[in-house]
């Protein structure tokens, strides 16, 4: 037995790796749980603004009537706005998420624009109303985003499409030509996503609050 098995080895062939698949855009973003996965995203950085001990939205309630950062020797807290009221700034995350806003949601619209560009391309048959919903879905996170981004910095670049390859010539649009555009967004959105949908993801009545809030800017 010993000399029987001294003769027998692996091919290499064999140990070469034959990985299943690979997760790309091109693979993945295909058909509806393609696009799904891309709303999944959104609604994961929609849900940090709002929820934790230590959420988004606690630096927006800080910088505002409604409380004062009162721990003025932890390092990071909003005690010095000449200096934290930054978006470059890098500060504790637990006390001060003004660099959060800028990269988070811009990584929301990034989500966003995925959903709004392959949607088009998607190898699996989609349904008109499928089609209309993702779309309506992808114009509200978009314009969710937004919404939050004009409001805390004023002029920002405007990314209405998926970026595919390194850019570096991003300028800032005025503040009230992106709430026109999103308003046009949400018009659609407001008009195409089911009313009735499972709990925890966006429909119709949320989509017309914002739309609310867009034409009241």
């Amino acid at each position: 037995m010993i000399s029987v098995l001294s003769f027998q080895s692996c091919e290499k062939d064999f140990l070469s790796p034959k990985p299943l698949s690979f997760y790309s855009p091109e693979n993945t973003y295909v058909n509806e749980s393609g696009m799904t996965a891309a709303v999944v995203a959104c609604e994961k950085s929609m849900r940090s603004f709002y929820y934790d001990q230590h959420c988004a939205i606690n630096t927006q309630y800080r910088v505002s009537d409604l409380s004062v950062f009162a721990n003025w020797d932890v390092s990071g807290g909003l005690t010095d706005l000449d200096l934290f009221v930054t978006p470059t700034q890098v500060a504790d995350g637990a006390t001060n998420k003004i660099a959060y806003f800028w990269n988070e949601q811009f990584n929301g619209v990034k989500y966003a624009n995925i959903i709004l560009n392959r949607l088009s391309n998607a190898e699996e048959k989609l349904s008109d109303a499928q089609m209309a919903s993702f779309m309506g879905q992808g114009y509200f996170f978009r314009a969710w985003n937004y919404y939050n981004l004009v409001h805390q910095f004023g002029d920002v670049p405007w990314i209405g499409k998926e970026v595919q390859e390194a850019k570096l010539d991003f300028y800032s649009y005025d503040r009230w030509s992106i709430l026109e555009q999103l308003e046009k967004d949400m018009k659609f959105a407001y008009d195409n996503i089911p009313e009735n949908r499972d709990r925890g993801m966006v429909n119709k009545w949320g989509a017309g609050v914002l739309y609310m809030k867009i034409l009241m800017c």
